[in-house]
């Protein structure tokens, strides 16, 4: 990542997306999303990674489990 990257808490990627907080940590956690930096005692990600939490929640709605996503995530990438 790049000195300008810029960053979004896991709280406003969940308002956006209007998700509990709980299930972009679980994606951060999965290691779906990037590695990730604390942002005035909240852990952030790169916001070049809301494409990718967009698919995630696409794929988790047509019933796939993290471990699938984390594979067809790979393949595309």
């Amino acid at each position: 990542m790049s000195s300008t990257t810029r960053f979004i808490t896991l709280v406003a990627v969940a308002e956006c997306f209007q998700v509990e907080v709980r299930v972009v940590r679980e994606y951060y956690e999965f290691g779906l999303l990037g590695r990730g930096r604390h942002e005035n005692d909240e852990l952030a990600i790169a916001t070049e990674q809301l494409q990718r939490v967009a698919d995630i929640l696409r794929l988790a709605r047509q019933g796939v489990n993290l471990e699938g996503i984390a594979l067809l995530l790979r393949a595309a990438d």
